[in-house]
């Protein structure tokens, strides 16, 4: 049976997690709008898909965390030719073997690398959906995804519900069905 108030007692005990918020229609709705305006510095086509999948969930929690929400790493930017073809990504700490030896690819940051083989044709940025395991089927629910808003989205949720300014803390938007 599902219980939202069960999820945010889950998620609130988890060592990682600082506070979880349920926020309501009118809040949810004002941080997408912020959160569709973002775009790129470059003016490069941006698809922000963990905006979009989560959106399209039916419940919604604000999560403010430390040192990340799941254990395992996973990608937060990628970069897609018009095919969808990856043609560069983000390396997080524990993804480095994805790279490792590959002389064929330009670092464009300490973290971030380019196939320059595979750009073709326009190039947009992804903001990538992340997939989450910390709750599932167990706690009624299903398809949970995090998003991790820009910085002025993250500046509304801060002031909405008082969250202090700390650089060792980081918000999400979660996502999720009922089973």
């Amino acid at each position: 049976m599902f219980s939202i108030s069960e999820v945010v007692g889950k998620l609130g005990s988890m060592p990682q997690i600082v506070s979880v918020y349920i926020p309501d229609e009118s809040d949810i709705r004002t941080f997408y709008e912020e959160e569709s305006r973002v775009s790129t510095i470059s003016d490069m086509p941006m698809e922000n898909e963990a905006m979009a999948v989560s959106k399209s969930r039916k419940h919604h929690l604000i999560v403010v965390f430390t040192e990340g929400l799941e254990n395992s790493p996973h990608h937060e930017v990628v970069m897609k030719d018009g095919d969808g073809n990856l043609v560069g990504w983000d390396v997080p700490p524990g993804l480095e073997y994805e790279v490792e030896g590959r002389d064929d690819l330009v670092w464009m940051s300490e973290d971030f690398v380019m196939d320059p083989s595979a750009m073709e044709g326009e190039i947009r940025v992804v903001l990538v959906a992340q997939r989450l395991t910390v709750i599932g089927e167990d706690d009624g629910v299903r398809d949970p995804v995090a998003m991790f808003p820009s910085p002025s989205t993250d500046m509304m949720i801060r002031e909405r519900y008082g969250i202090t300014l700390d650089s060792r803390c980081a918000t999400a938007i979660v996502g999720f069905d009922e089973v």
